[in-house]
């Protein structure tokens, strides 16, 4: 009869190994000595820099990554440094030859400043000054529309479309009761509700956006948004930071206006609730000025979407995202879409959220967007003319 061995790992001479977290932000280039100890792979996370735009700078792209590195070895990082006021583009940031990330450009970026597309982890910009919202990236949601341009004989803009997980933004107000027809909400991706169609004329109304497959399409004028999925008690659901994603999924009440004049209310997404239409309470009959409210935002992936403007020709609310809400719309300008994380919601001046930060006017990244009188944090876009973007940032950890 044998006898069994049980034997125990043990350290060696150097010892447990202890977890190093390190955080870069000086721009430029800094040279990491890899530890001769170095244990297993190491996790990087990298911000470019965020644009500095006009108005609304988007933010800087993401990379991250496990990577296996050489002990003892050299790793030159680069952080890209914001772009300056007056919309230029961010620095790109590199881990040696291993990753790399762009920087914001414009009002586009990883997420979406006022008046500019999320192409990654964030939602679109609200149109400010434009007619439409723009689209949200694959996790983001799209951006409000614009509730008045002259542009465009005073007809109000299209609410963005989201991504994957986001919900439409809403569609616009306008203000000719008579020869316009009312703006269409933006369709949801699969996770997604759609956008609630905006304020328009007695006679004709705008078209809310679609929902997708676990969402309900944004109601036109003077309807309630459909239901998207109900996940308030599931547990199959993602989970961030030990809190689960889900939600009512609810469709958002229409606002209120003049007869056939009210905002639709958006589209419930997977356990997120769409916005509610804008709110007009004033009693007296408007004459050519109008009174044309946006429509509600479509829910995300347990996220919400935002309102309408109660005001006049206002915006669309913004589609929430992959957790984080749609921003609501202040006065003409639409909401930006939310983002990636609880905290990624979008900017009520029209930024998209981002990667676990907001927005405000300029897209947020690994920090928040800009906005008038707060400067962005790092990878964040810029808020205003003056104001620079928000240089990149590298986060890596590892054992030794």
């Amino acid at each position: 009869m044998s006898e069994a061995i049980i034997t125990r790992r043990g350290y060696g001479v150097e010892g447990k190994p202890t977890m190093h977290t390190d955080t870069v932000t000086a721009i430029g280039t800094t040279v990491w000595n890899v530890p001769a100890t170095l244990r297993g792979n190491v996790s990087v996370l990298i911000f470019g820099g965020g644009a500095g735009g006009i108005y609304g700078g988007g933010s800087g792209w993401m990379n991250n990554g496990e990577l296996s590195i050489t002990p003892g070895s050299k790793v030159n990082i680069i952080i890209g440094a914001g772009g300056r006021s007056g919309n230029t583009a961010g620095g790109t940031s590199s881990f040696g030859t291993y990753l790399s990330a762009n920087g914001g450009s414009g009002h586009s970026g990883g997420a979406g400043g006022a008046g500019g597309r999320g192409y990654q982890f964030g939602g679109g910009g609200g149109a400010d000054r434009n007619d439409n919202g723009y689209d949200g990236g694959p996790w983001g949601g799209g951006g409000g529309a614009y509730g008045l341009s002259t542009r465009r004989q005073y007809r109000g803009g299209m609410g963005g479309d989201g991504g994957t997980y986001g919900g439409g933004g809403g569609g616009g107000g306008f203000a000719n009761k008579t020869l316009y027809g009312g703006c269409n909400g933006g369709n949801g991706g699969d996770y997604g509700g759609g956008g609630g169609a905006g304020g328009g004329s007695r006679t004709i109304t705008g078209i809310g956006g679609r929902g997708g497959q676990y969402g309900g399409n944004g109601g036109n004028q003077q309807n309630i948004g459909n239901n998207g999925t109900n996940t308030s008690t599931w547990t199959n659901v993602d989970r961030l930071n030990g809190s689960y994603l889900r939600g009512w999924g609810r469709g958002g009440n229409p606002g209120s206006g003049y007869n056939r004049s009210s905002p639709g209310g958006g589209g419930g997404g997977f356990g997120g609730n769409g916005g509610r239409g804008g709110i007009y309470n004033n009693v007296q009959e408007p004459g050519s000025s109008g009174a044309w409210m946006g429509g509600g935002g479509g829910g995300g992936y347990g996220s919400n979407g935002g309102h309408g403007a109660d005001t006049d020709r206002s915006g669309g609310g913004g589609g929430g995202g992959y957790g984080g809400d749609g921003g609501s719309a202040i006065s003409s300008i639409g909401g930006g879409g939310g983002g990636y994380g609880r905290s990624a919601t979008g900017g009520a001046n029209g930024g998209g959220g981002g990667y676990f930060s907001k927005g405000d006017i300029g897209g947020g990244g690994y920090g928040n967007g800009g906005g008038q009188t707060t400067n962005p944090g790092y990878g964040g876009g810029s808020g205003n003319s003056s104001q620079d973007g928000g240089g990149g940032i590298c986060i890596f950890q590892y054992y030794a």
